[in-house]
């Protein structure tokens, strides 16, 4: 019985908690339509930490073992993987010539 009752005055608490009801909000180009929450701010993207076709530097990346565990493709045709920041890139064995960023194909694992 005190389950029921608690319960039951807990019910009209969601009303009261925005009396003036739900208000509607689009996205425009000059920011929000309604309501004083700001604007949209955009984050500068920032360039990538290597470009494809860059030779990397010997030492300075890691060269990535067990690829398969982060679901890419195994190394083949002279080339392996390499981890770059936060990025994977596959890149040339003997020239550590960038070939192609490769993040996208790796699993939740990376």
């Amino acid at each position: 019985m005190r389950a029921a009752v608690l319960i039951l005055c807990c019910l009209p608490l969601p009303a009261l908690a925005c009396p003036s009801g739900a208000k509607c909000i689009s996205v425009e180009t000059g920011g929000l339509s309604s309501g004083n929450a700001g604007k949209w701010l955009s984050v500068p993207q920032a360039p990538p930490p290597v470009e494809i076709g860059q030779i990397l530097p010997e030492g300075r990346y890691r060269m990535m073992f067990n690829t398969g565990y982060y679901g890419l493709p195994p190394v083949a045709d002279g080339w392996v993987y390499y981890r770059v920041d936060d990025d994977i890139y596959r890149v040339g064995r003997d020239t550590l010539e960038v070939l192609e960023r490769v993040t996208h194909q790796a699993n939740r694992a990376f």
